[in-house]
């Protein structure tokens, strides 16, 4: 055993307490970092500092793995941020893209809408529109009048018919028989009481009121101061004749020079030829007449003012503008 070497190499109580000290300090260091901040595996301690091999980086160049977390976080953060932007997007442009279809589909619909020459085209027809809206009530007054004349036509054909058809009194011809309404009115020919005659087809295209009467029935009487009243007011658009029922003419003309401020047409007849063809079942029988074709059949009288007014409607009805007349009588009343 060679106790001179082993003597040189053996520390020195100082040395081993400095390398103890050496050793604590390293331990002490070591262990921080290990609490503080585990080294990842195959982590190499370098000249430059601490080699991440997972990181491909030395973790002492000024950039610590705090750092580093925090540089993911951001860029998580960021990373996150876009992808919101991006679904913002996705979802504007989602959006606009359902706008883009219904406007699309809005457009398809109705022909080009936001083309200006379809809006002009648009207004255009809506004036047609307008326009013909306009011209229907026209259309549709034309049409009535159409109807109307027509029907006018057809009722002056009616008309005309029926009268080259009817009785006639003074030759005897056709079948008497009981006038109603529509009927076309017999022709005849009676002498007046003023010395001048009455034939009914002069007036053809007017309106008459025929009233038969006789001195022997009293009611049938009333017609006098009716047709009277009737006459002085609307004698100018309508002819007023009382024909006396079979009577002598020296019975006529004394009730007639009896009543001198009766001065409307009275007839004689006679022979009862006008009757004939006028049949009746009583007095007094009284008939207007709108052109030859009769438009009332009045029988029954219950006083003069009735009978005055069923008569002036009568001819109203016929055409005769019996309010304006009334009006010019008031006016002459008054001068």
């Amino acid at each position: 055993m060679n106790h001179g070497n082993h003597g040189k190499n053996k520390f020195t109580y100082k040395e081993g307490t400095m390398l103890l000290a050496l050793m604590m300090i390293f331990c002490s260091a070591c262990g921080k970092q290990e609490a503080e901040e585990p080294l990842p595996a195959e982590t190499v301690i370098g000249e430059d500092g601490l080699w991440d091999p997972e990181k491909e980086m030395y973790l002492a160049d000024g950039i610590s793995e705090t750092d580093s977390g925090q540089s993911e976080e951001t860029e998580t953060d960021e990373e996150e941020i876009t992808s919101d932007e991006e679904d913002d997007d996705r979802i504007t442009w989602e959006a606009n893209s359902r706008d883009d279809t219904y406007d699309d589909s809005r457009r398809e619909e109705n022909s080009a809408w936001d083309d200006p020459a379809y809006s002009n085209s648009s207004r255009d027809n809506t004036s047609s529109k307008q326009t013909d809206t306009t011209k229907t009530p026209q259309s549709t007054t034309k049409t009535d009048q159409d109807k109307t004349d027509t029907n006018k036509n057809n009722n002056t054909s009616d008309r005309k018919d029926k009268l080259s058809g009817r009785a006639n009194a003074d030759t005897g011809s056709g079948i008497p028989q009981t006038l109603s309404v529509g009927s076309a009115v017999p022709d005849f020919t009676v002498d007046l009481t003023d010395g001048s005659d009455f034939m009914m087809s002069d007036y053809d295209d007017d309106v008459v009121v025929l009233g038969f009467w006789s001195t022997g029935n009293e009611n049938s009487l009333k017609i006098f101061p009716t047709f009277e009243k009737l006459d002085s007011e609307y004698g100018a658009e309508a002819e007023f004749l009382g024909i006396n029922d079979k009577e002598s003419i020296e019975t006529v003309d004394k009730y007639v020079n009896d009543h001198e401020d009766y001065v409307f047409d009275v007839a004689y007849d006679v022979s009862g030829k006008v009757s004939t063809y006028y049949p009746k079942s009583s007095l007094p029988y009284i008939l207007v007449v709108n052109q030859g074709i009769v438009y009332k059949v009045i029988t029954t009288v219950s006083d003069s003012n009735q009978l005055y007014q069923d008569i002036r409607s009568a001819i109203k009805a016929c055409g005769v503008d019996v309010d304006a007349m009334d009006i010019e009588n008031a006016n002459d009343d008054d001068a």
